[in-house]
Formats: C-alpha cells, sequence, structure tokens
C-alpha cells in the first residue's frame, strides 16, 4: 500500500496548534461553527 505524506509548516505556538486541535472553540475556527462534542479526555468532537 502506499503512504502519502504531507509536512507542512504552522506559523503558531505549540499551546496554540493544540487548542486549535483539543478544543470545541478551537474546532470552531478552523472546522465549522457547527462543532459539537465534549472536549474532555476521552471526549469526542
Amino acid at each position: 500500500m502506499v503512504a502519502i505524506k504531507h509536512l507542512f509548516h504552522i506559523n503558531a505556538s505549540k499551546e496554540k496548534v493544540f487548542e486549535a486541535i483539543s478544543t470545541i472553540e478551537g474546532f470552531k475556527n478552523w472546522w465549522t461553527v457547527q462543532t459539537t462534542g465534549t472536549d474532555h479526555v476521552g471526549g469526542t468532537l
């Protein structure tokens, strides 16, 4: 099987990136404003 890999650089701190991918509000900023779920360990988005 062929693997597709992407490398991209993000001009933001690690803390900002973590917030963007691990909180409901963070997801709403780049995914969709209708994102729902629970943003705690074991939660689902």
